[in-house]
Order: C-alpha cells, then structure tokens, then sequence
C-alpha cells in the first residue's frame, strides 16, 4: 500500500515505526500547514499516525519561531510515543 501526504511547499518524511498494533508512525518536517494546521516558522516537525489498515488517524504539527525537524521516532513496549529530532 502506497500513501501520498504532503502539502504544496516542501515536506520530508524521516522517521517511520509502527507500534504493538500495528499503528504507522511518521515523523518529518514541513515547510506548510499538513492537514489544516498553521506552519508557525520556516520548518515545522510533523508526526502522523496511521492505523494497521493505512487510514490516517490524526497529524500533528508542532513549531515554534526556528526550525523543527522529526528526524526519527519509536515507541516503548507500553506504545508510548517518543520523537527524536533537532
């Protein structure tokens, strides 16, 4: 199964993991507003979650005035979320 996301400027994907119920995690940045969300400086990080059958569950977009970048994520045995980035 192939998922296209992304906005119109410039978006990377960078870190992808799935947890105990095969839930997708993926993390990056973008340069736009993913999903309805504002983009608050030049690059904001992104973490998306997708279900075991692909269907995405909710976006995240966090940024402050500088640049964020996911570069990877994991998750815990309790499926706890954790993203590592600069």
């Amino acid at each position: 199964m192939t998922k296209q996301l992304g906005t119109s400027s410039w978006d990377y994907g960078n870190g992808v993991t799935v947890d105990s119920s095969n839930n997708i995690y993926v993390t990056g940045n973008t340069r736009g507003g993913l999903d309805g969300n504002t983009n608050s400086g030049d690059y904001d990080l992104i973490l998306v979650k997708y279900n075991s059958s692909g269907v995405k569950q909710w976006t995240k977009q966090l940024a402050y005035s500088d640049n964020q970048w996911g570069r990877g994520v994991t998750v815990d045995s309790s499926d706890n979320i954790y993203v590592a980035g600069t």
